[in-house]
């Protein structure tokens, strides 16, 4: 029986030699890699992402997390991150699920549940991956090789995603987004952000002059000397959300988890 990684590597492969391949479904992507990257910043979104294959580094601050095939990184708040791949090779690429998570519906999923604790945290978490949710992303997925029921059953599908992560070890976390007077909602414009939005972050010498910050993510490469203020250089950008700003071909820019 197909595994997830046997169905997101078939996906991947042929719709992205590397980088992003997206799905049809709202905010779900799989990423490959062939070769460690260089370091990237982002800010990012709240997300889910399930390592299927290979090594990643994420550092938040003075925090920096290491997680591999069978575990998940949870972000669950906009939060600057510097990111790196760490184990990628043309025969063993890295894949990732990767799954923006819609604040609506975790909102309804929470009213749903009923009480119960959520727990305060960084941003960025890294746990093992629960097998309810990655049966779930399974599913999910398989649904591609049948684009018919997409749009009867990736809305069920999606919801059942985010009930697993809600009930599995991310859930005290992710609970807090369902909360619309949560620190972790505060500062969240829509259940859903219009992937055309996105904002330029304020000049700050020669790191923050062309950086930009999209509801979906956006990185940049850093350079070899950069590599001591990478911890630095997201705490430097500044982003006005009160103003949103048209960038043509930008919109809609993949998450790279």
């Amino acid at each position: 029986m197909p595994t997830l990684l046997d169905v997101a590597r078939r996906y991947a492969d042929a719709h992205q030699h590397q980088g992003v391949a997206r799905t049809p479904f709202a905010g779900v992507s799989v990423l490959r890699e062939t070769s460690p990257t260089q370091l990237l910043y982002a800010i990012s979104r709240p997300l889910v992402a399930l390592v299927l294959q290979g090594s990643k580094r994420v550092a938040i601050g003075n925090q920096a997390f290491e997680f591999s095939a069978g575990q998940s990184l949870v972000i669950s708040a906009d939060v600057p991150t510097v990111s790196q791949i760490t184990q990628a090779s043309a025969g063993r690429p890295y894949y990732a699920f990767v799954i923006e998570l819609d604040l609506g519906l975790i909102e309804a999923l929470v009213m749903e549940m009923g009480s119960a604790p959520f727990s305060a945290s960084s941003g960025v978490r890294v746990e093992p991956t629960d097998a309810e949710v990655a049966q779930a992303a399974l599913r999910l997925l398989n649904l591609l090789e049948r684009p018919a029921s997409v749009p009867i059953l990736q809305g069920p599908l999606m919801r059942e995603l985010h009930y697993w992560l809600l009930a599995g070890r991310h859930g005290g976390a992710l609970r807090a987004l369902g909360v619309p007077s949560s620190h972790a909602r505060k500062d969240q414009p829509g259940d859903r952000a219009d992937p055309r939005r996105i904002q330029p972050a304020a000049a700050h010498g020669a790191i923050g002059r062309n950086c930009w910050a999209e509801p979906v993510g956006v990185s940049r490469a850093l350079s070899a000397g950069d590599h001591a203020h990478a911890v630095a250089v997201p705490e430097a950008v500044e982003v006005d959300r009160g103003k949103a700003a048209s960038a043509g071909g930008a919109a809609g820019r993949p998450l790279r988890f």
